[in-house]
Protein backbone atom coordinates (compact mmCIF):
# COMPACT_ATOMS: atom_id res chain seq x y z
CA UNK A 1 0.00 0.00 0.00
CA UNK A 2 1.03 3.59 -0.64
CA UNK A 3 1.91 5.52 2.54
CA UNK A 4 1.42 9.28 2.71
CA UNK A 5 3.86 10.79 5.18
CA UNK A 6 2.67 14.00 6.84
CA UNK A 7 6.06 15.60 7.42
CA UNK A 8 5.23 19.33 7.58
CA UNK A 9 4.90 20.72 11.11
CA UNK A 10 3.02 24.03 11.17
CA UNK A 11 2.98 24.37 14.98
CA UNK A 12 6.36 24.24 16.70
CA UNK A 13 9.56 26.15 16.10
CA UNK A 14 12.63 24.55 14.53
CA UNK A 15 14.33 23.61 17.82
CA UNK A 16 11.28 21.81 19.19
CA UNK A 17 10.65 19.98 15.91
CA UNK A 18 14.28 18.84 15.77
CA UNK A 19 14.43 17.68 19.39
CA UNK A 20 11.13 15.78 19.27
CA UNK A 21 11.93 14.26 15.89
CA UNK A 22 15.27 12.91 17.08
CA UNK A 23 13.71 11.64 20.32
CA UNK A 24 10.99 9.55 18.66
CA UNK A 25 13.60 7.76 16.53
CA UNK A 26 14.15 5.47 19.53
CA UNK A 27 10.81 3.84 18.69
CA UNK A 28 11.28 0.88 16.38
CA UNK A 29 7.61 0.60 15.38
CA UNK A 30 7.01 3.92 13.67
CA UNK A 31 6.55 5.37 10.22
CA UNK A 32 9.90 6.65 8.99
CA UNK A 33 9.64 10.36 8.22
CA UNK A 34 11.51 13.62 8.68
CA UNK A 35 9.56 16.42 10.30
CA UNK A 36 9.95 19.82 8.67
CA UNK A 37 9.20 23.02 10.63
CA UNK A 38 6.99 25.32 8.52
CA UNK A 39 6.01 27.82 11.24
CA UNK A 40 7.40 31.34 10.92
CA UNK A 41 10.05 32.01 13.54
CA UNK A 42 8.94 34.38 16.30
CA UNK A 43 11.22 37.35 16.74
CA UNK A 44 12.74 37.05 20.22
CA UNK A 45 16.14 37.79 21.71
CA UNK A 46 16.31 34.30 23.24
CA UNK A 47 18.44 31.79 21.37
CA UNK A 48 17.38 28.89 23.58
CA UNK A 49 13.73 27.84 23.16
CA UNK A 50 14.01 24.50 25.00
CA UNK A 51 14.99 24.80 28.65
CA UNK A 52 15.76 21.98 31.09
CA UNK A 53 15.66 22.45 34.87
CA UNK A 54 16.29 20.05 37.74
CA UNK A 55 14.81 20.74 41.18
CA UNK A 56 15.41 19.18 44.61
CA UNK A 57 11.73 18.31 45.21
CA UNK A 58 8.30 18.33 43.60
CA UNK A 59 7.42 21.39 45.69
CA UNK A 60 10.47 23.30 44.46
CA UNK A 61 9.67 22.26 40.92
CA UNK A 62 6.24 23.86 41.32
CA UNK A 63 7.74 27.13 42.57
CA UNK A 64 10.38 27.05 39.84
CA UNK A 65 7.67 26.80 37.20
CA UNK A 66 5.75 29.64 38.88
CA UNK A 67 8.80 31.91 38.81
CA UNK A 68 9.37 31.23 35.11
CA UNK A 69 5.71 31.98 34.35
CA UNK A 70 5.97 35.34 36.13
CA UNK A 71 9.06 36.16 34.05
CA UNK A 72 7.30 35.16 30.83
CA UNK A 73 4.38 37.43 31.71
CA UNK A 74 6.41 40.40 32.90
CA UNK A 75 9.30 40.38 30.43
CA UNK A 76 8.19 38.47 27.34
CA UNK A 77 4.58 39.57 26.98
CA UNK A 78 2.90 36.18 27.35
CA UNK A 79 -0.58 35.95 28.86
CA UNK A 80 -1.71 33.25 31.29
CA UNK A 81 -3.84 31.59 28.61
CA UNK A 82 -0.73 31.15 26.42
CA UNK A 83 0.80 28.79 28.97
CA UNK A 84 0.09 25.10 29.67
CA UNK A 85 1.56 22.71 32.22
CA UNK A 86 1.19 19.15 30.93
CA UNK A 87 1.57 16.40 33.52
CA UNK A 88 1.84 12.62 33.11
CA UNK A 89 -0.30 11.91 36.16
CA UNK A 90 -2.88 13.82 38.15
CA UNK A 91 -0.89 13.37 41.39
CA UNK A 92 1.62 15.92 40.06
CA UNK A 93 -0.98 18.67 39.97
CA UNK A 94 -1.25 19.47 43.69
CA UNK A 95 2.31 20.75 44.23
CA UNK A 96 2.19 22.79 41.03
CA UNK A 97 -1.24 24.27 41.75
CA UNK A 98 -0.27 25.29 45.29
CA UNK A 99 2.93 26.98 44.08
CA UNK A 100 1.09 28.92 41.36
CA UNK A 101 -1.61 30.10 43.75
CA UNK A 102 0.96 31.19 46.34
CA UNK A 103 2.65 33.27 43.65
CA UNK A 104 -0.68 34.83 42.66
CA UNK A 105 -0.96 32.98 39.32
CA UNK A 106 -4.49 31.90 38.42
CA UNK A 107 -4.74 28.41 36.95
CA UNK A 108 -7.38 26.08 35.60
CA UNK A 109 -7.17 22.29 36.01
CA UNK A 110 -8.43 19.88 33.39
CA UNK A 111 -8.55 16.29 34.63
CA UNK A 112 -9.98 13.14 33.13
CA UNK A 113 -13.10 12.77 35.22
CA UNK A 114 -13.10 12.74 39.02
CA UNK A 115 -9.89 11.19 40.36
CA UNK A 116 -11.77 9.29 43.09
CA UNK A 117 -14.18 7.74 40.60
CA UNK A 118 -11.27 6.91 38.29
CA UNK A 119 -9.37 5.12 41.06
CA UNK A 120 -12.44 3.15 42.17
CA UNK A 121 -12.89 2.02 38.57
CA UNK A 122 -9.34 0.64 38.81
CA UNK A 123 -10.48 -1.41 41.83
CA UNK A 124 -13.34 -2.79 39.73
CA UNK A 125 -10.90 -3.53 36.91
CA UNK A 126 -8.67 -5.45 39.34
CA UNK A 127 -11.66 -7.46 40.55
CA UNK A 128 -12.60 -8.14 36.94
CA UNK A 129 -9.20 -9.36 35.73
CA UNK A 130 -6.53 -9.18 38.48
CA UNK A 131 -4.22 -7.56 35.93
CA UNK A 132 -0.99 -5.79 36.78
CA UNK A 133 -2.11 -2.46 35.37
CA UNK A 134 -4.73 -1.82 38.08
CA UNK A 135 -3.58 -3.85 41.10
CA UNK A 136 -1.32 -1.21 42.66
CA UNK A 137 -3.99 1.48 42.42
CA UNK A 138 -6.61 -0.96 43.74
CA UNK A 139 -4.53 -1.82 46.80
CA UNK A 140 -4.08 1.89 47.54
CA UNK A 141 -7.79 2.69 47.45
CA UNK A 142 -9.45 4.35 49.36
CA UNK A 143 -6.09 5.53 50.75
CA UNK A 144 -2.47 4.49 50.41
CA UNK A 145 -1.11 1.46 52.25
CA UNK A 146 1.79 0.49 49.96
CA UNK A 147 4.32 3.08 48.87
CA UNK A 148 6.56 2.86 45.81
CA UNK A 149 9.80 2.99 47.81
CA UNK A 150 8.76 0.26 50.24
CA UNK A 151 7.49 -1.97 47.44
CA UNK A 152 10.69 -1.60 45.41
CA UNK A 153 12.82 -2.41 48.47
CA UNK A 154 10.89 -5.65 48.96
CA UNK A 155 11.37 -6.49 45.28
CA UNK A 156 15.11 -5.82 45.49
CA UNK A 157 15.45 -7.86 48.71
CA UNK A 158 13.70 -10.90 47.25
CA UNK A 159 14.90 -10.42 43.64
CA UNK A 160 11.37 -10.01 42.28
CA UNK A 161 10.37 -8.41 39.00
CA UNK A 162 8.88 -5.17 40.33
CA UNK A 163 6.26 -4.82 37.58
CA UNK A 164 4.66 -8.24 38.17
CA UNK A 165 2.24 -7.10 40.88
CA UNK A 166 -0.07 -10.12 40.73
CA UNK A 167 2.73 -12.56 41.54
CA UNK A 168 4.55 -10.27 43.97
CA UNK A 169 1.44 -9.37 45.98
CA UNK A 170 0.69 -13.07 46.43
CA UNK A 171 4.22 -13.64 47.71
CA UNK A 172 4.05 -10.59 49.98
CA UNK A 173 0.99 -12.03 51.69
CA UNK A 174 2.99 -15.15 52.57
CA UNK A 175 6.12 -13.41 53.87
CA UNK A 176 7.12 -14.11 57.46
CA UNK A 177 8.79 -10.72 57.70
CA UNK A 178 6.83 -7.60 58.54
CA UNK A 179 6.51 -4.58 56.29
CA UNK A 180 4.62 -1.33 56.71
CA UNK A 181 0.80 -1.74 56.80
CA UNK A 182 1.17 -5.47 56.10
CA UNK A 183 -2.10 -6.49 57.78
CA UNK A 184 -4.17 -3.93 55.85
CA UNK A 185 -2.36 -4.79 52.61
CA UNK A 186 -3.08 -8.52 53.05
CA UNK A 187 -6.74 -7.87 53.87
CA UNK A 188 -7.25 -5.64 50.83
CA UNK A 189 -5.46 -8.03 48.50
CA UNK A 190 -7.49 -11.01 49.75
CA UNK A 191 -10.68 -8.96 49.35
CA UNK A 192 -9.91 -8.20 45.69
CA UNK A 193 -8.69 -11.74 45.01
CA UNK A 194 -11.80 -13.25 46.66
CA UNK A 195 -14.14 -11.06 44.62
CA UNK A 196 -12.22 -11.98 41.47
CA UNK A 197 -12.75 -15.66 42.20
CA UNK A 198 -16.46 -15.14 42.98
CA UNK A 199 -17.33 -12.50 40.38
CA UNK A 200 -19.27 -14.92 38.16
CA UNK A 201 -21.72 -15.81 40.94
CA UNK A 202 -22.02 -12.32 42.46
CA UNK A 203 -24.17 -9.58 41.01
CA UNK A 204 -22.70 -6.19 40.10
CA UNK A 205 -24.41 -4.57 43.09
CA UNK A 206 -23.15 -7.28 45.44
CA UNK A 207 -19.54 -6.74 44.33
CA UNK A 208 -19.70 -2.98 44.88
CA UNK A 209 -21.60 -3.42 48.17
CA UNK A 210 -18.94 -5.81 49.52
CA UNK A 211 -16.17 -3.36 48.60
CA UNK A 212 -18.02 -0.38 50.08
CA UNK A 213 -18.86 -2.19 53.32
CA UNK A 214 -15.27 -3.32 53.75
CA UNK A 215 -13.91 0.21 53.27
CA UNK A 216 -16.48 1.61 55.69
CA UNK A 217 -15.48 -0.87 58.41
CA UNK A 218 -11.74 -0.98 57.77
CA UNK A 219 -9.91 0.22 60.88
CA UNK A 220 -7.06 2.04 59.18
CA UNK A 221 -6.21 5.75 58.93
CA UNK A 222 -9.59 7.48 58.74
CA UNK A 223 -8.59 10.65 56.90
CA UNK A 224 -10.32 13.09 54.55
CA UNK A 225 -9.18 11.21 51.44
CA UNK A 226 -10.65 7.95 52.70
CA UNK A 227 -13.96 9.50 53.77
CA UNK A 228 -14.33 11.23 50.39
CA UNK A 229 -13.55 8.05 48.45
CA UNK A 230 -15.99 5.96 50.52
CA UNK A 231 -18.71 8.46 49.66
CA UNK A 232 -17.79 8.03 46.01
CA UNK A 233 -18.17 4.25 46.41
CA UNK A 234 -21.69 4.84 47.72
CA UNK A 235 -22.43 7.02 44.68
CA UNK A 236 -21.08 4.34 42.33
CA UNK A 237 -23.33 1.81 44.06
CA UNK A 238 -26.35 3.99 43.26
CA UNK A 239 -25.18 4.28 39.64
CA UNK A 240 -24.80 0.48 39.53
CA UNK A 241 -28.39 0.03 40.74
CA UNK A 242 -29.69 2.26 37.94
CA UNK A 243 -27.42 0.54 35.41
CA UNK A 244 -28.69 -2.89 36.51
CA UNK A 245 -32.27 -1.68 36.19
CA UNK A 246 -31.62 -0.36 32.68
CA UNK A 247 -30.04 -3.69 31.70
CA UNK A 248 -33.11 -5.51 33.04
CA UNK A 249 -35.50 -3.22 31.15
CA UNK A 250 -33.59 -3.65 27.88
CA UNK A 251 -32.94 -7.39 28.39
CA UNK A 252 -29.20 -6.70 28.30
CA UNK A 253 -26.63 -8.73 30.24
CA UNK A 254 -25.48 -6.84 33.37
CA UNK A 255 -21.77 -7.60 33.63
CA UNK A 256 -18.95 -6.06 35.61
CA UNK A 257 -17.02 -5.34 32.41
CA UNK A 258 -20.09 -3.70 30.88
CA UNK A 259 -20.47 -1.45 33.91
CA UNK A 260 -16.77 -0.52 33.85
CA UNK A 261 -17.10 0.48 30.19
CA UNK A 262 -20.22 2.49 31.04
CA UNK A 263 -18.51 4.36 33.91
CA UNK A 264 -15.44 5.11 31.78
CA UNK A 265 -17.68 6.53 29.08
CA UNK A 266 -19.49 8.75 31.59
CA UNK A 267 -16.19 10.00 33.08
CA UNK A 268 -14.77 10.76 29.64
CA UNK A 269 -17.92 12.60 28.62
CA UNK A 270 -17.90 14.73 31.77
CA UNK A 271 -14.22 15.62 31.32
CA UNK A 272 -14.69 17.39 27.98
CA UNK A 273 -14.17 20.99 29.08
CA UNK A 274 -12.91 23.99 27.15
CA UNK A 275 -9.52 25.61 27.53
CA UNK A 276 -9.44 28.67 29.78
CA UNK A 277 -7.96 31.55 27.78
CA UNK A 278 -7.54 33.72 30.89
CA UNK A 279 -5.63 31.31 33.15
CA UNK A 280 -2.65 28.96 33.05
CA UNK A 281 -4.00 25.58 31.98
CA UNK A 282 -2.89 22.46 33.87
CA UNK A 283 -3.85 19.14 32.32
CA UNK A 284 -2.67 15.61 31.70
CA UNK A 285 -0.70 14.84 28.56
CA UNK A 286 -3.60 12.75 27.25
CA UNK A 287 -5.99 15.70 27.55
CA UNK A 288 -3.57 17.91 25.60
CA UNK A 289 -3.68 15.87 22.39
CA UNK A 290 -4.78 18.06 19.51
CA UNK A 291 -4.11 21.30 21.42
CA UNK A 292 -1.30 23.81 21.15
CA UNK A 293 0.14 26.51 23.40
CA UNK A 294 2.87 29.14 22.90
CA UNK A 295 4.56 27.95 26.12
CA UNK A 296 4.51 24.38 27.47
CA UNK A 297 5.94 22.99 30.70
CA UNK A 298 6.49 19.23 31.11
CA UNK A 299 7.37 18.54 34.78
CA UNK A 300 8.49 15.26 36.37
CA UNK A 301 10.46 13.87 33.43
CA UNK A 302 12.06 11.01 35.37
CA UNK A 303 11.48 7.26 35.54
CA UNK A 304 8.53 6.62 37.83
CA UNK A 305 6.67 9.72 36.68
CA UNK A 306 7.35 10.17 32.96
CA UNK A 307 7.84 7.49 31.79
CA UNK A 308 5.48 5.96 34.32
CA UNK A 309 6.99 2.53 34.93
CA UNK A 310 3.74 1.27 36.50
CA UNK A 311 2.32 1.11 32.97
CA UNK A 312 5.44 -0.20 31.23
CA UNK A 313 5.35 -3.98 31.16
CA UNK A 314 6.70 -4.53 27.66
CA UNK A 315 8.67 -2.81 24.92
CA UNK A 316 5.35 -1.93 23.29
CA UNK A 317 4.26 -0.13 26.48
CA UNK A 318 7.55 1.77 26.57
CA UNK A 319 7.11 2.87 22.97
CA UNK A 320 3.60 4.07 23.85
CA UNK A 321 5.03 6.18 26.71
CA UNK A 322 7.64 7.56 24.32
CA UNK A 323 4.95 8.48 21.78
CA UNK A 324 3.00 10.26 24.51
CA UNK A 325 6.07 12.28 25.50
CA UNK A 326 6.70 13.12 21.86
CA UNK A 327 3.14 14.35 21.39
CA UNK A 328 3.42 16.37 24.61
CA UNK A 329 6.60 18.12 23.44
CA UNK A 330 4.99 19.05 20.14
CA UNK A 331 2.14 20.90 21.87
CA UNK A 332 4.62 23.78 22.32
CA UNK A 333 4.81 26.58 19.77
CA UNK A 334 7.53 28.93 21.06
CA UNK A 335 9.00 27.67 24.34
CA UNK A 336 9.30 24.20 25.87
CA UNK A 337 10.34 23.77 29.51
CA UNK A 338 11.28 20.27 30.66
CA UNK A 339 12.02 19.56 34.30
CA UNK A 340 12.43 16.88 36.96
CA UNK A 341 12.78 16.71 40.75
CA UNK A 342 14.78 13.49 41.11
CA UNK A 343 17.82 11.93 39.48
CA UNK A 344 16.82 12.14 35.80
CA UNK A 345 19.13 9.29 34.82
CA UNK A 346 18.19 6.79 37.56
CA UNK A 347 16.83 3.46 36.33
CA UNK A 348 15.29 1.06 38.90
CA UNK A 349 16.64 -2.53 38.83
CA UNK A 350 14.70 -5.28 37.02
CA UNK A 351 13.07 -2.66 34.82
CA UNK A 352 12.07 -2.80 31.16
CA UNK A 353 13.06 0.86 30.93
CA UNK A 354 16.79 0.93 30.28
CA UNK A 355 17.21 4.63 29.57
CA UNK A 356 15.41 7.71 30.90
CA UNK A 357 13.75 10.17 28.53
CA UNK A 358 16.18 12.87 29.66
CA UNK A 359 19.07 10.63 28.58
CA UNK A 360 17.34 9.92 25.26
CA UNK A 361 17.06 13.66 24.64
CA UNK A 362 20.84 13.86 24.45
CA UNK A 363 22.59 17.03 25.63
CA UNK A 364 19.44 18.53 27.15
CA UNK A 365 20.02 17.21 30.68
CA UNK A 366 23.76 17.85 30.81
Amino acid sequence: PYIIRLEDNFRSNEEIVSLSGNFIKSNIKRIQKKLLPIKDKKETSDKQKIIYNRYPSAEREGFGIADIILDLQENKGYQSGDIAILVRGQKQIKAIREALLEKGIECCEHTTGDLGFTNFVKVLNAVNSMNNKNLMSAINFPNKVLGTVGYRKLCETHDWDNINYAVNFEQMCGLDEEFRNKEIFVNRYNLIKGLFNDKDRLSLQEIISILTNYYQNENYLINEEKITNIRLCEQVLEIAKKYSQECCETSSQCTLQGFIDYINYVLQDESETGIDTEKVNIMTCHRAKGLEFPVVFIPGVQVGVFPNDYFVRSEADLEQERRLFYVTMTRAIDYLYISCYDNPLYIPPNNIIKCSFIAELGNLGK
